[in-house]
């Protein structure tokens, strides 16, 4: 699903990635271990395509990627359902009528769909990651990149996510 090979990335002075090579198979939950500032998170972003490495080749694919990132950013104006018509395809999961599936997936992640009526940037820094996977999730992704992906989780939810994994790994997915 992902095949990074030799990869490299400097900022400035600073040499955040040398020669990190790594394979994440299909249907497998896959974790990247080391210290702050080990290059972690610019190895995920390289991956994404949201950094260009200096060296190196990696390859994605195929199928829906999502993305959970450590922080996650809302436009400020929208509300969490907004949000999710943005991400839907054709817009069809947002508005107050959101799908069976969107709901499921608010259950799963113990997530109170009366918060989507509010804005995300008002929610609590577990809520709002919480509703990054919502947003993922209501999409179905083939691979579910996640950075940090316990960091603001309460334990009732670092177990309702670490599930989450588990069905989306049964169901074939990374």
């Amino acid at each position: 699903m992902i095949e990074a090979h030799r990869l490299s990335k400097r900022f400035g002075p600073v040499q955040a990635l040398s020669d990190v090579s790594f394979k994440v198979r299909t249907g497998t939950i896959t974790a990247m271990l080391g210290e702050n500032g080990a290059g972690k998170t610019t190895a995920l972003k390289i991956a994404l395509g949201f950094l260009t490495q200096d060296a190196g080749t990696v390859a994605v694919g195929p199928g829906r990627v999502g993305y959970v990132p450590e922080r996650p950013a809302y436009f400020p104006w929208l509300d969490g359902y907004g949000v999710l018509g943005l991400a839907a395809p054709g817009g069809n999961g947002g508005g107050p009528g959101a799908g069976p599936r969107v709901l499921a997936a608010a259950r799963r992640l113990r997530f109170d769909p009366a918060l989507l009526r509010r804005r995300p940037g008002a929610y609590s820094a577990g809520d709002a990651k919480k509703f990054a996977y919502l947003q993922n999730l209501a999409l179905e992704p083939d691979l579910l990149v996640v950075d940090e992906p316990f960091a603001a989780l309460d334990p009732p939810s670092i177990k309702c996510v670490r599930e989450v994994f588990l069905a989306m790994k049964e169901a074939g997915g990374t």
